[in-house]
This record gives structure tokens, sequence and C-alpha cells, in this order.
């Protein structure tokens, strides 16, 4: 870790077991008169599954206090060409009030799955649209998520899409599975 005025850098590496690894790099710029940070760089390593900070002025934006932690619009990118992206953006308050939005756009559900070392059970390219609300014990989720080229085992299907929605420790799921042209469930 390294510190020069307001700006931390720091390298953190994680092993749990042979295999199942994890890596923090970056920089944050302090603002301890509003208890916030500014993200300058930042990667997060899963595994083998690098995922970078995308670049953007001025950087994304993290805050907090005794209610609540915001955040301005952070995207971070993944894979081979880095067009995989993964976002989160908004507020999270203890009373219930605020909403995060997470969006995961053409991210491979093999590279999540990677971080573990061990086969990916669950394959495809998968496209997220989730708000997150409520309290920590009791947190409301509403999103449409798309899964294409999509297989579980060695079972394929062309498409899983829908809205999922929890809250209450119930989902309400309105979901089709396209397994070839023709032959498709809802559920």
């Amino acid at each position: 870790m390294t510190v020069a005025a307001e700006r931390v850098g720091f390298d953190v590496r994680l092993r749990q077991a042979p295999g199942r690894d994890g890596t923090l790099v970056g920089t944050v710029q302090m603002h301890a008169d509003r208890r916030g940070v500014d993200l300058l760089d930042l990667a997060v390593g899963l595994g083998k599954s690098p995922w970078r900070l995308a670049r953007v002025t001025p950087p994304p934006s993290v805050s907090w206090n005794s209610e609540q932690i915001a955040t301005t619009p952070v995207t971070f990118t993944g894979g081979a060409g880095d067009d995989e992206r993964i976002g989160v953006s908004g507020v999270w308050r203890r009373d219930g009030k605020g909403a995060l939005r997470v969006t995961a756009t053409h991210v491979f559900l093999e590279t999540l799955q990677g971080a573990f070392d061990r086969p990916a059970r669950f394959g495809g390219v998968l496209d997220l649209d989730a708000t997150v609300r409520g309290t920590r014990d009791q947190p409301i989720v509403t999103g449409t998520v798309s899964v294409t080229e999509g297989r579980v085992e060695r079972v394929t299907y062309e498409k899983l899409a829908g809205r999922v929605d929890y809250a209450g420790d119930v989902f309400d799921i309105d979901v089709r599975l396209d397994q070839k042209p023709g032959v498709w469930l809802t559920a």
C-alpha cells in the first residue's frame, strides 16, 4: 500500500486454496472532508478473470455516511476484447429508500465461473438490468435477464430471457426458454 497526500495505491492478493485466488489493484483519491473516494484505477481479478475499471472523466466516485453508500456510474470491462461490461450506480440506503442499478452486458458466464478454477457448469452470454432496493434484511430486486447460446452442463439452449423479481423471500419469475426454433417453454 502507498499513501501520498490523499492518494492511496494498493495491491492486494488473496488466496483461499490453490486455484481459488483473487487480486485487487488500484489507486483512489480520498476525500475525508466528504467521506468519499474517486476511483482513479481499479482492477479486480477473480481467478484467471481480470476486470478493469473503465476510464471516464471525471472518475467514478463512491461516498458514504451513516445512512447510505452512493456511487456514480462505475463500469468494469473484461473479456478478450474488453467487450464484457458490468456496471453499478445509485444509492443503497439503510432505510430502504435508495436504489442501486446493476447491469451486465455481453458477459460470458464461463468467465465468471472461471474464478473458481473448476469446469463451468453454466454457459452462455449474459445481459442483465436489475435494480436493488429495500434494506439489507429485506432486499427487493427487480430486473430483466437474458442468456443467449446457453447451456447447463452439456444441455444447450438458444435463449433464456425474461423478468425476475425478488421480495419478501419470494421470487416472481416470468421467463421463456428457447431450445431451438419452434421449441420453447415458458415459466
